[in-house]
């Protein structure tokens, strides 16, 4: 072990899978499906900025997204940042240049994000690191009385998420997940409009992600770039040889994430979950498999997962579809009808559908229609929504940062001042995060699940008397003995 390593023992201290499963139990009585309703404001905490004053973040995580997110807080008045993290040099030093040209001054740079939790000026941290890191660096965040914009999914596992709700709430930190569709008025409008009863008897709902990706070609193990910490890369992940393409696209390893269900299901999942009044899915069962690209991916590119879900108005059955070979969106109309100040249509490659007796609520990025029941109905164009009247304003869209994210992030510093929790708290993004994680379970060990909505863990029987030893075997990891889970 290198002195890095130690450093990293002592400090994180360690606990057992029944440890790590007592302290998190507290975690699930609280999850919030519904995107209206917030938890009530969490106590002032010593130390945390006034109104009036500047909020000052730390970037954990230099990659593609973690850029994005640096465009997006320059645009937000009164957000500075000041450190960046990345156990990657080249991607650090071009994150600190970045945002010397987006502030005018240039931030610190480090590869130990822990420099970051011990920086008394620091009031938050953005996490964009890959899934495998996000349990370990939220819980030492909290602990050191961050508050924290986290990427979904929330985690690599659902016992970590659960764990990851629980310290939050133990430390009152303010933690924002990177759902940034909830800044968007189509969110509460759509909401209101399957609350509303006028689509009727709902009895089924539909999300899909539909692309036409490139394949990943496979290679070789290698040695890893000079300017990467490669063991730091790996933390609490299995030791492996380097190989470019685990590290180039770690959300398609199982050891790192889980696959683009995880990225961008949460998404659709999550407006589904706040419309339906839901949280939990009563079962799950998912097939598919590297089918379409055949390429060097450990996770599927083809999926299809049903879900049962128990809603304030009924039971209902939730089917996700992933395809990455063939975008052709073969739900609703193949291309939505044009926009104002576009030429052509639009396609539909991801959304949501909710189908009801009466009508069908279609979402899908910043639209929203009702499509007809029956055949003798028109579409409904609702149009474009925009973002919120407490957010950026609308012209933000057409340069700089997506809107969405801009309008997220600055929601995330208001709730630093004011010390109350975000639209898309912890709680959401567990929820949000959670069926997609339980699809690939389901998936890996070719069977339905029935899942036990208090404590996440999954059954082979609808009476939950059986619990299923393989799933639930998937629903936690083992860290790496030099980077464990942290005693906080």
């Amino acid at each position: 072990m290198t002195a890095d390593q130690t450093a990293f023992a002592r400090s994180s201290g360690s606990f057992s899978r029944r440890s790590f499963l007592g302290r998190s139990s507290a975690a699930i009585a609280g999850v919030a499906g519904a995107a209206g309703v917030l938890r009530p404001a969490l106590a002032q905490s010593t130390g945390q900025p006034a109104p009036s004053d500047r909020v000052i973040i730390g970037l954990i995580g230099c990659g593609r997204r973690g850029l994005q997110l640096l465009e997006a807080a320059a645009k937000v008045p009164g957000l500075t940042v000041s450190l960046v993290c990345d156990v990657d040099a080249e991607r650090s030093a071009a994150a600190a240049e970045r945002v010397m040209q987006l502030q005018g001054r240039r931030p610190g740079v480090t590869s130990d994000y822990r420099d970051l939790l011990d920086d008394a000026d620091i009031n938050g941290v953005i996490i964009a690191t890959p899934d495998h890191w996000h349990a370990t660096q939220l819980l030492h965040a909290c602990a050191a009385g961050k508050d924290v914009y986290l990427e979904p999914p929330v985690s690599l596992t659902p016992l970590e998420a659960k764990a990851m709700v629980f310290v939050a709430r133990k430390y009152s930190r303010v933690v924002q997940v990177g759902l940034q569709q909830r800044a968007a008025r189509k969110f509460a409008e759509g909401a209101g409009i399957v609350r509303s009863g006028n689509l009727g008897r709902i009895a089924q709902t539909r999300t899909w992600t539909f692309a036409r990706s490139e394949p990943i070609t496979a290679q070789p193990d290698a040695a890893p770039p000079p300017s990467l910490d490669y063991d730091r890369w790996l933390g609490p992940a299995p030791e492996r040889p380097f190989n470019p393409v685990r590290y180039a696209h770690p959300e398609h390893c199982w050891d790192y994430g889980g696959g683009e269900a995880a990225c961008w299901g949460v998404h659709f999942q999550d407006l589904l979950h706040a419309a339906m009044n839901v949280s939990v899915p009563r079962s799950v069962v998912a097939f598919g498999g590297n089918q379409g690209l055949a390429d060097g991916r450990e996770t599927p590119d083809t999926l299809e997962a049903l879900f049962e879900y128990a809603s304030p108005t009924g039971t209902f059955m939730h089917a996700y579809s992933l395809r990455l070979s063939n975008a052709y969106a073969g739900f609703g109309p193949a291309a939505l009808p044009p926009l104002t100040g576009h030429t052509g249509p639009l396609p539909a490659r991801s959304g949501v559908q909710i189908l009801g007796t009466e009508k069908t609520l279609y979402f899908s990025g910043r639209r929203l229609l009702l499509l007809p029941a029956g055949e003798e109905s028109p579409i409904e164009d609702l149009a474009y929504l925009g973002i919120g009247s407490r957010e950026v304003a609308a012209g933000e869209s057409a340069a700089g940062p997506d809107p969405l994210t801009v309008a997220h992030v600055q929601e995330f510093a208001a709730c630093i001042r004011s010390r109350k929790d975000p639209s898309a708290s912890i709680e959401a993004g567990q929820s949000a995060s959670f069926p997609l994680m339980a699809a690939n379970i389901a998936y890996r060990v070719g069977r339905k699940l029935y899942i036990n909505p208090n404590s996440f863990e999954f059954y082979s029987d609808p009476e939950l008397q059986t619990p299923d030893k393989t799933a639930n075997e998937l629903a936690i990891r083992a860290y790496r003995a030099s980077y464990p889970p942290p005693n906080v």
